[in-house]
């Protein structure tokens, strides 16, 4: 029992998933120790012309970075020799990288306490927008590949013909839904939202990334912007199916590693079915322009802990160590100085077992006491500034400020059965904290490194202030259809919110 909800027990069968995942990783690193993709090959034979433009690389792909932080002299002249090509530099190995980072985060999340477990991203859900339904997620799964077909069919080329273009994205999405289907059967694991056993993976968020797979495969080498559409319609794909509760955070991030395998495994069998057949040759290579100003977007994840204010409220409860998730971007006007805002959301779970009702009626009929996380969320807005540190590397800091709003917590009582018989409900509120809206700020520095010529990854630390006040009011009775009815605001407690957040942020650079 967590939060006076019945969670499922993470599946001792979960092992049974690897023979189906291991597959999808040894096809493409077996493949990759034979032979080179074309892309690879359009590199090196473009390196080794002197004075030649260099091509435009996927802002996903792997040898983006190798190729962006070659000296200028080896940029130009430099071939990599077929036999000197190792497994583990291949682009098949390389391709695996991110989603089996993803599908190994997801599995670390596979349980219901601890750090980085699945139940964090509901209990924020729960206390913030707890109503919350929209189905959107339902069509935009499947946008990014329509996209990428549409597109071949009005004539702007990819790497593909629309034959051959087709015929990988369906085999693609049928490798998907091969082993999303297989996994979900073996597991039988409860959804959030109690409605059926087969929550892991996430189908829609496997197929979302699957599609965005395809479109970057397709059409990342034309446009990095085509890439950063289509993974940023497969990440909104995964958050809204945690938002409609739907799906656990572990669902979605295996969800979304095995769609990006699946569309590589298929690259992999067109490649040995059809050979070059129905591939287009390779575009003219284009210049990249200098590099502008280190404009960016970025989603984070982290740690969070309190410093003051609910540490210790005494003999009513006190908080845990909690977590922080947001999204940040900023526009920079020259290599320093920028301007930007940013999106965050922060819950700590409270401890709350000093805590003794008053009412001995409310003594009588109760079990346990549960006491929703306490929620804060913020819309900062503040200059934000950058040192650049080589080619590779930047010092970011930002001082931002704005809008600051807690989430409604409860305190609820979890009846004991034969008073749940009785009232017809579970549990009962007992008292309910509304908070204000209040000013509050963030100042925070972050480290960048850069792993292709867009895409970062930023180590970040913060501190964030707020204030705001919470009205207490208590259960006084039930209406005619049994919702609870609470009494006046009878007491106001100003709650200093402040806390120190660090984790790991994933940034594109708009330069």
């Amino acid at each position: 029992m967590l939060n006076g909800k019945e969670v499922t027990e993470v599946p001792r069968s979960l092992a049974a998933i690897l023979p189906l995942l291991l597959p999808l990783f040894l096809a493409q690193t077996a493949v990759a120790q034979t032979s080179e993709s074309s892309q690879p090959e359009l590199l090196q034979s473009s390196l080794a012309v002197p004075g030649e433009p260099s091509p435009v690389l996927s802002v996903f792909d792997p040898y983006a970075t190798a190729a962006l932080f070659q000296p200028s002299s080896a940029f130009l002249t430099q071939t990599v020799p077929e036999e000197e090509v190792k497994w583990y530099q291949s682009t098949g190995f390389k391709r695996t990288i991110a989603p089996a980072t993803l599908i190994t985060i997801g599995l670390f999340t596979f349980k219901d306490e601890g750090f980085l477990n699945r139940q964090e991203v509901r209990d924020w859900r729960e206390t913030f927008i707890p109503e919350f339904e929209d189905h959107t997620d339902d069509y935009t799964q499947f946008t990014s590949g329509l996209l990428a077909l549409g597109l071949n069919a009005f004539g702007v080329k990819g790497t593909s013909k629309f034959w051959r273009a087709t015929v990988t994205y369906a085999g693609g999405l049928g490798i998907m839904m091969v082993t999303i289907h297989s996994i979900k059967e073996l597991t039988e694991v409860k959804r959030p939202d109690g409605s059926s056993n087969n929550s892991f993976p996430s189908g829609h968020t496997a197929a979302s990334f699957a599609s965005a797979r395809f479109l970057d495969r397709e059409y990342g080498h034309v446009s990095y912007l085509y890439s950063l559409a289509g993974y940023t319609m497969a990440a909104y794909t995964g958050v809204m199916r945690q938002l409609n509760n739907r799906h656990w955070e572990t669902d979605v991030l295996v969800g979304a590693g095995i769609g990006m395998l699946s569309t590589d495994l298929a690259y992999v069998l067109m490649d040995n079915i059809f050979g070059d057949k129905g591939k287009n040759p390779p575009r003219e290579p284009k210049p990249e322009g200098p590099r502008g100003n280190p404009s960016f977007l970025d989603y984070r994840l982290g740690y969070a802990r309190q410093v003051s204010g609910l540490e210790d409220r005494g003999e009513l409860f006190t908080a845990e160590n909690g977590w922080q998730m947001g999204i940040e971007g900023a526009f920079f006007f020259n290599d320093y100085i920028g301007v930007g805002g940013e999106l965050s959301v922060t819950g700590f779970p409270i401890d709350d077992s000093n805590f003794i009702p008053e009412d001995p009626v409310v003594i009588e009929v109760t079990e346990e006491i549960n006491t929703q996380p306490f929620g804060n969320e913020s819309l900062f807005i503040g200059p934000f500034f950058h040192l650049p540190l080589g080619e590779r590397f930047g010092l970011n800091g930002k001082l931002t400020g704005g809008w600051s709003n807690g989430a409604q917590a409860t305190i609820n009582a979890q009846l004991k059965p034969e008073y749940q018989e009785e009232f017809g409900v579970a549990e009962v509120p007992i008292a309910v904290f509304d908070p204000k809206d209040t000013f509050g700020f963030a100042a925070g520095v972050a480290i960048r490194a850069m792993v292709s010529k867009r895409i970062g990854i930023r180590l970040f630390g913060e501190y964030n202030y707020s204030s705001p006040d919470y009205q207490i009011s208590s259960l006084v009775s039930f209406d005619q259809e049994g919702n609870p009815e609470f009494g006046p605001v009878e007491e106001v407690v100003n709650v200093d919110f402040s806390y120190m957040a660090a984790g790991l942020s994933v940034s594109a650079v708009l330069w």
